[in-house]
């Protein structure tokens, strides 16, 4: 009997010792870095720009980047690598894509009506959303991380974000807001490798314009 009762036990270690072994499936460790994100990114913005939209930190954002950047089933371990062989970033990767609609859907299930063309209103509604998250390489300083991801976003709202939009006769002037999270995650399977995850959310809050003919 206690023969057995030693093999018992012997199994039940080797299982537990199985179920703490270290898998890509598993989460991506963080990289300890203090943030100046916002500042960076104010500083990054063109001066056109600097008056029209406000940059803040957000602890909501904050919350859902750390929860999709450590998921390797959205950043993987090669996802990690190839971002951090290059000096930009590559917007067309299938990590970018895979991590900014995971940032939608958080978007989406707080109930934020999201919308990529800001030219209009969306459905009588008098605010939209919409956002991206970028894997930038590791190698960069988080000021150039920043600086990267604030020129693609950009790039997108010198054609997108309007001073006014009008809906049927009436004019609604339109307010800004630039929400920016970042952190810095490797995976256990690497070696000296690491990327830069950069959260953007544009959000556009409409109020109807006072003594303006339509």
């Amino acid at each position: 009997a206690s023969l057995m009762l030693a093999g018992i036990m012997a199994v039940s270690m080797l299982a537990g010792c199985k179920s703490g072994t270290t898998t890509d499936d598993e989460k991506n460790p963080v990289v300890p870095v203090a943030s100046n994100a916002v500042e960076y990114a104010k500083n990054a913005l063109s001066a056109d720009m600097k008056d029209n939209v406000n940059v803040v930190a957000s602890t909501e954002l904050d919350g859902w980047v750390k929860n999709i950047a450590t998921d390797s089933s959205k950043l993987s371990a090669d996802n990690i690598k190839v971002a951090n062989s290059k000096y930009a970033i590559d917007y067309n990767t299938g990590a970018d894509k895979t991590m900014s609609a995971a940032l939608i859907k958080k978007l989406q299930e707080k109930g934020v009506v999201v919308s990529n063309d800001f030219d209009t209103m969306p459905n009588g509604t008098f605010s939209q959303s919409y956002g991206w998250m970028y894997a930038v390489s590791g190698k960069m300083d988080e000021k150039s991380a920043v600086e990267a991801a604030v020129k693609f976003v950009e790039d997108w709202a010198k054609t997108n974000c309007e001073e006014t939009v009008k809906s049927g006769s009436d004019i609604y002037n339109c307010d800004y807001t630039a929400e920016i999270s970042t952190l810095k995650v490797t995976n256990d399977s690497l070696t000296n490798e690491s990327a830069w995850t950069v959260a953007i959310v544009i959000t556009q809050k409409l109020a109807k314009a006072a003594n303006v003919e339509a």
